[in-house]
């Protein structure tokens, strides 16, 4: 019931902002479908024309001929509090929003880089009690985007193969203040598996006698 409470006021939060995006006449589109396709083909025959990456992107506007993707993100107060200053255009990889939600960064710079054909964005971020709101304004980072490409084909193999890759040595997720692994709700797991490739049905097996 707490988990579905949250996903309607992350909603509420979305569909509100959206709606004085429409009132102000700068909507463009709203829930919009980013596609990467997949680029592995000669090993993997099987899944040929099916996509690698899928998302949606929350809306793009358009104000002064340009055009803007957006993602909308609600937080609690104390996250809110702890957000840098805003600030206006710059790099996917130069925003220091990379430090604190380093999952929204990338979200928003693979959706530039996608098919959507729009590389500047903004990260809006309201406080869910409060409705305060800063805007950070991002350019699309081709480095950066490159090196989490590359990650998820490495990590596609072992997708495809209902596996766990091994933890890399810089992540350590016994230590409640490591940025790899602190915003992981499965991180209590993984000191207790062996080292190396993990099966999937042994992690299965490992969250269910920590429940």
């Amino acid at each position: 019931a707490r988990l579905l409470r949250i996903f309607r006021t992350g909603n509420l939060i979305e569909q509100t902002n959206i709606e004085n995006m429409k009132k102000a006449g700068i909507l463009k589109s709203e829930q919009g479908e980013i596609k990467y396709d997949y680029f592995n083909t000669e090993e993997m025959e099987e899944l040929v024309g099916l996509p690698f990456i899928v998302g949606h992107y929350d809306a793009v506007v358009e104000k002064d001929g340009k055009e803007w993707l957006v993602e909308i993100k609600s937080i609690n107060e104390k996250a809110f509090d702890k957000l840098p200053p805003e600030h206006g255009l710059k790099l996917a990889g130069d925003s220091p929003i990379l430090n604190q939600f380093p999952k929204y960064i990338h979200q928003i710079n693979t959706y530039l880089g996608s098919d959507v054909d729009v590389l500047n964005g903004f990260l809006l971020f309201e406080a869910k009690n409060t409705q305060r709101q800063k805007i950070y304004f991002i350019k699309h980072d081709p480095d950066l985007l490159a090196k989490n490409l590359y990650k998820l084909q490495e990590a596609w193999d072992y997708g495809i193969n209902k596996e766990i890759p091994p933890i890399p040595e810089e992540f350590n997720p016994s230590d409640p203040k490591d940025k790899g692994c602190s915003w992981c709700d499965k991180r209590a797991i993984c000191p207790e598996l062996s080292e190396g490739v993990v099966s999937l049905a042994d992690i299965k097996k490992k969250d269910a006698e920590l429940r």
